[in-house]
């Protein structure tokens, strides 16, 4: 239900929460806790709109501006068409858009730097690895889940130059973001590759990830919101983002007439992201770590290290998910198509190397360098298959992660 406001409150702020729900234990629920920081200390009243489907943005946006809105604060860069398209129809409306970019006067675009919280946790991850092999989940495949993922990469090899890194992307779609146990099934095929700590920006996806990894007894990193409390004793730490702090001053400013539009980027100098430790993994987090990291977020601000955001020009960490069918019996796929984004140039100077995450057999598979998948036993079973094959090219620092989902149905109906 909406929060309503008095009729006589002259000054309305409102937020639009992305899809997943306000109470999603994640990037929603930090953003409720900055708006409810702001009625508990002014004692104003806010709206709210918690959307269900994407087709809902412009219109949740529109009928908020429409009913007198001051500011409304947009969650999530799925809702950037939207914000620009009401901004333009609404310019006395002042808007707030977190995770995307508007170039309007009415409009502040708030970005994190998440690749500077996430390369903390990557040190930490790397730090607590007894494997060598570190893993990462992401939700919705975007420039901002590269952001993380890069980041963890960084700081993983920032401890150990030749730890493996293993990364998996949920979807292409906003329903990447709410899918645990597509969460669960990507951990546990990379706990099959010895992977021993993962860490997760996928909303309620990545609660199917922590469960994996309690009970396997691995441990997990949260992001956005502080997750420790999920599963003590398996959750090594969470990367903060202050969507709080963000929501909380949009809404400040507007009431102030301090308002201003641009962008605003908010990162471990601004206390905008960080790394949480408190009583639920305090007996995870050693001294020595607790004093390094601390060190590096120093060196972070002070401009002593640098951490790189991801940038669109670099290759991809993710390719495109590629869908087969074939009969039963078959044994080979040749799995050398292009993908978008996917270094097709390199293709002979590429590692393989795969991981089954699901199937009703528990079926054996071989990449050769040249792209052919091989069932060791052909499936004879009818059913839905799904294979992630992790390419690399380079070593180290300098390693190049290129992922291929292949999802493999066996049907008689023998077609690609």
């Amino acid at each position: 239900m909406p929060v309503s406001p008095s009729p006589a409150q002259d000054f309305l702020p409102a937020i639009v929460y992305d899809i997943g729900g306000k109470f999603d234990q994640s990037f929603n629920q930090m953003a409720y806790r900055g708006a409810e920081r702001f009625r508990k200390e002014t004692r104003i009243i806010y709206r709210e709109f918690q959307l269900t489907s994407p087709q809902q943005r412009i219109a949740a946006l529109r009928s908020l501006a429409q009913k007198g809105a001051t500011v409304v604060v947009a969650l999530g860069f799925a809702q950037t068409d939207a914000v620009r398209t009401i901004a333009r129809s609404f310019p006395n409306t002042s808007f707030a858009l977190i995770d995307g970019t508007v170039n309007l006067p009415n409009v502040r675009s708030v970005l994190f730097k998440e690749h500077e919280g996430s390369f903390l946790v990557g040190m930490a991850a790397a730090m607590a690895s007894k494997t060598g092999a570190i893993g990462f989940i992401g939700g919705m495949d975007s420039q901002l889940v590269r952001n993380f993922a890069d980041g963890y990469q960084q700081g993983a090899h920032y401890i150990d130059p030749d730890i493996k890194v293993y990364q998996s992307i949920t979807g292409t779609t906003p329903d990447a973001w709410n899918a645990p146990s597509r969460g669960g099934a990507l951990a546990r095929g990379q706990f099959q590759s010895s992977v021993d700590v993962i860490f997760t920006e996928a909303g309620k996806t990545a609660h199917g990830a922590y469960r994996a990894a309690a009970r396997s007894g691995r441990l997990a990193i949260g992001s956005d919101y502080n997750q420790n409390y999920m599963h003590p004793g398996t959750m090594l730490t969470s990367m903060v983002r202050r969507l709080d702090l963000a929501t909380y001053q949009a809404f400040m400013d507007a009431k102030n007439r301090v308002w201003s539009s641009g962008v605003q980027r908010l990162g471990l100098a601004e206390n905008g992201v960080g790394w949480s430790l408190d009583q639920h993994n305090r007996d995870l987090i050693s001294a020595e770590m607790e004093t390094r990291l601390e060190q590096a977020r120093q060196d972070i601000i002070a401009g002593a290290l640098t951490v790189r955001s991801y940038s669109s020009s670099r290759p991809p960490i993710f390719a495109n998910t590629l869908q087969y069918t074939i009969a039963p019996g078959r044994r080979h796929i040749d799995i050398v198509r292009p993908s978008r984004g996917a270094n097709n140039n390199n293709r002979n100077k590429t590692r393989w190397a795969f991981s089954i995450v699901g199937g009703k057999d528990r079926a054996r598979f071989t990449v050769a360098p040249g792209g052919l998948l091989s069932f060791h036993t052909a499936p004879k079973t009818e059913g839905a298959y799904v294979v992630l094959v992790d390419a690399t090219s380079g070593s180290g620092r300098t390693a190049i992660a290129i992922q291929h989902e292949f999802h493999i149905t066996v049907s008689n109906d023998n077609h690609e």
